[in-house]
């Protein structure tokens, strides 16, 4: 069984190298370089979507920290005006509570699994790319 499997693998590369006129040799090493590509591009993007996270949640810290907001009662209202950038997010943050936080607070959470998935699914590509190579091959075959 397992000569078979890997009589399959062997002649699929030989295919691959034929048609695309080198070596088998050649082929397998761009697929293995393709797994270490795949890996460091999953961890990269990972990497770079939270640093994305973490400036916008400092942003928003530091916007409760530096609000300048004046507060104005006239006789049958009170109104609120901001003095600075950074009072007029907190204003408009403040005023519409469930729609500005829910939807902010599932996008944080969302970011994070997607985030701790691409960091699980692309070190083992930078690790071990030959088994990665080897099962795209046997992908193939399924």
């Amino acid at each position: 069984m397992k000569n078979e499997v890997i009589n399959k693998v062997d002649q699929y590369i030989q295919q691959m190298a034929e048609s695309l006129g080198v070596a088998a040799e050649h082929v397998y090493g761009i697929l293995v370089k393709q797994q270490i590509v795949f890996g460091v591009m999953s961890v990269g993007g990972a990497l770079l979507s939270l640093t994305l996270l973490i400036l916008f949640l400092m942003f928003i810290s530091k916007a409760f920290k530096e609000a300048d907001i004046e507060e104005t009662n006239y006789r049958f209202s009170s109104s609120k005006r901001a003095n600075n950038f950074y009072g007029s997010v907190v204003i408009s943050m403040r005023e519409g509570y469930p729609t500005y936080w829910f939807p902010l607070g599932m996008l944080a959470i969302l970011t994070l699994i997607l985030l701790i998935l691409a960091i699980i699914s692309g070190i083992p590509h930078i690790l071990n790319p030959e088994y990665y190579a080897i099962k795209e091959i046997m992908d193939v075959f399924k």
